[in-house]
């Protein structure tokens, strides 16, 4: 689903920071890059989930990008972690692997990720996933939120209106 510049830039605002957790060095290099080209460079790098579980008690984050293939603690296994916790279960989860595994995907849907990506990926994929998993989880209005929507929409109709219509 394509995103207007301005709720493309609220949801990218939304992700940060972004936690990225993988283990090889290269990777976190080429990662690092890949979301400054989208605009993300508010960035916490770790190698391993106890890393990023020490920087989620340290700072809040907005995403949480993580490496599957890990050890001795893998991307699933960090991933059951974070939903577990009342204060981390609701901070978006986008699992990434180079693994072809059918299982991987079937696995990261059950555990509740909210995105999976393929790798090797290019700056535009990387966005379009940050873009459309921030969406699906950005907060729902509440009643209020809705009803003062509603209430300027209809002021802003009224004010477009000519001054000059008839109203029966």
């Amino acid at each position: 689903m394509p995103h207007s510049p301005d709720d493309a830039a609220g949801l990218l605002a939304a992700a940060r920071p972004v936690l990225v957790v993988d283990d090889q060095p290269t990777m976190l290099k080429i990662l690092r890059s890949r979301f400054e080209e989208i605009g993300l460079d508010d960035l916490t790098l770790v190698a391993n989930p106890p890393e990023a579980v020490a920087a989620l008690r340290r700072r809040t984050h907005g995403l949480i990008f993580s490496d599957v293939e890990m050890s001795p603690v893998n991307g699933f296994e960090f991933l059951q972690f974070v939903r577990a916790q009342p204060s981390l279960a609701r901070i978006p989860f986008v699992l990434v692997t180079a693994s072809l595994q059918f299982t991987h995907v079937s696995d990261a849907r059950a555990l509740n990720a909210d995105g999976y990506l393929l790798k090797p990926f290019e700056a535009a994929a990387l966005r379009r996933t940050v873009l459309d998993v921030m969406a699906r989880r950005a907060p729902e209005r509440t009643s209020e939120e809705e009803e003062e929507a509603t209430r300027k929409a209809q002021v802003s109709h009224v004010r477009s209106q000519p001054r000059f219509a008839v109203r029966k």
